[in-house]
């Protein structure tokens, strides 16, 4: 099987810490086929869930995540919560356009534009365990964990 190359980046980090009870894996959220019931001891996503095409995929991803998550597993979840005004996705898109392309200026707004409400991604969220935090802070008002 051929190694993808940032999987292989990734291999070699785990390596040099001697983390060897990892397996990396390529899928799509919505449909982790693959994998089993209760077989992961922590989901993680960051920066992902904003990339949805809408909540009824959002909340397929998030009921695939509790899905393979065993009893007592831990969530991490960070995305863009959405901005109430254009103005402030303007904002903070274009904050620091002189120290980044163009391109990478669009697609920040373009992600601010399609991020959930955090009422949406709470509510797709509810298959996941109890006792979930939700925070936001001041510092970057566009990211909900």
């Amino acid at each position: 099987m051929r190694i993808p190359p940032l999987h292989r980046i990734h291999r070699d980090t785990l390596d040099q810490h001697g983390l060897r009870n990892v397996r990396l894996a390529q899928a799509d959220i919505r449909r982790l086929d693959d994998f089993n019931d209760a077989s992961f001891d922590v989901v993680t996503c960051t920066l992902s869930l904003h990339h949805m095409p809408d909540t009824q995929a959002l909340g397929q991803a998030l009921r695939e995540a509790a899905r393979v998550l065993r009893p007592g597993g831990g969530v991490f979840l960070a995305d863009f919560g959405r901005l109430r005004r254009r103005t402030t996705q303007h904002y903070f898109a274009h904050d620091r356009a002189a120290e980044q392309t163009p391109q990478f200026t669009q697609d920040y707004l373009n992600s601010l534009r399609a991020a959930f409400s955090q009422d949406e991604l709470q509510a797709a969220a509810a298959p996941l365990p109890a006792g979930l935090t939700w925070h936001r802070t001041a510092l970057a008002p566009f990211l909900l964990m």
